[in-house]
């Protein structure tokens, strides 16, 4: 059996994983040298991700991250996804001894803990088209699919008509503004990095979270951007993709939490920032225009924004004695 200490190593690791609004919405079990992961209903965003969709990826995120971290340990690591298992288990992972990590390897475990999520405008530097072809391989590799919207398309422009207009529409949802705000606001002296959650129906509203920014004015540059129409967004020489998987189940969901997570490790070995572009994704009307507008056969998980730029402030984790427990 392994030792407490290496499998605390590799859940320190995993937690780095993104998740919607920071909020971490996962639990893990360890049970000898496996661990289970689960949602944490506790950190479900109600009004904003009603099916899981986003918890769900998250929790595939944070299994890729678990994979990384174990291969820096010189152990593999075999996955099984469980969206319908048993007490709400959404996967297994089951870990033994293997061989010692390769250079690459290594490379994406040190990714796993210093990538950072971006809320701050990128370089209008174009992504070298090779880097962008690996990301596209590794994505498909965890049977995903990376649509690449290029500068100046008819694609990348229906998809940044839709940010905008699923921005605008959210920003006049209340109720999902309120509860964005207590998950991304201040923590108020937590070391989780995460405001407390409970009864937050009942709190007021806050402004977004500092430094935060729509896509669209991310790309633009100006807070006031917009006024000046989408062309300065198409032109902009940063990445914007579109991860899909082949269809839309909470199976589908784990397959593109794992994606996203290798995804956004490769693209930090390559010098690579990213942002989210989420909105436009958890709005059912907008999500369905951009795949109508596209023609899309799968369904669209995440839109991500790569390019060259400062990434953001390194956000607070869960302490992992916090979230998981070790049985037999």
């Amino acid at each position: 059996m392994l030792s407490t200490e290496v499998i605390e190593r590799v859940l320190a690791t995993a937690v780095r994983a993104p998740s919607v609004h920071n909020t971490q919405p996962w639990q893990v079990t360890v049970r000898g040298d496996a661990i289970e992961v689960r949602a944490d209903p506790a950190r479900a965003l109600r009004h904003t991700d009603p099916q899981g969709r986003e918890a769900t990826i998250s929790c595939g995120a944070l299994v890729d991250h678990a994979v990384v971290a174990a291969r820096r340990e010189g152990l593999d690591a075999q996955v099984v996804l469980l969206p319908d298992g048993p007490e709400g288990r959404l996967a297994r992972i089951v870990l033994s001894q293997g061989a010692a990590p390769s250079a690459s390897e290594l490379e994406l475990s040190v990714a796993a803990v210093h990538r950072r999520t971006s809320r701050a405008l990128l370089d209008d530097l174009a992504v070298d088209g090779a880097v962008a072809q690996s990301l596209q391989a590794v994505v498909a590799d965890a049977q995903a699919h990376l649509v690449l919207l290029p500068a100046s398309s008819a694609a990348r422009g229906i998809v940044l008509r839709e940010v905008e207009r699923a921005e605008r529409l959210a920003s006049e949802d209340e109720v999902g503004t309120t509860e964005e705000a207590v998950w991304s606001g201040p923590s108020q002296g937590r070391d989780d990095g995460v405001p407390v959650a409970d009864g937050w129906e009942n709190r007021p509203a806050r402004a977004a979270r500092p430094g935060s920014r729509r896509l669209t004015d991310r790309y633009r540059g100006s807070p006031d951007a917009q006024e000046h129409g989408s062309a300065d967004a198409q032109e902009h020489g940063a990445v914007l993709a579109l991860l899909t998987t082949p269809s839309d189940t909470a199976r589908d969901w784990l397959v593109a939490g794992r994606a996203l997570s290798r995804m956004l490790l490769t693209a930090s070995v390559h010098g690579l920032a990213a942002s989210f572009a989420t909105t436009v994704l958890e709005n059912p009307t907008t999500r369905h225009e951009v795949v109508r507008s596209l023609g899309l056969v799968g369904a669209p998980q995440m839109l991500v924004q790569l390019g060259y730029g400062e990434p953001g402030p390194r956000s607070s984790r869960r302490p992992v004695t916090g979230m998981q427990r070790r049985t037999g």
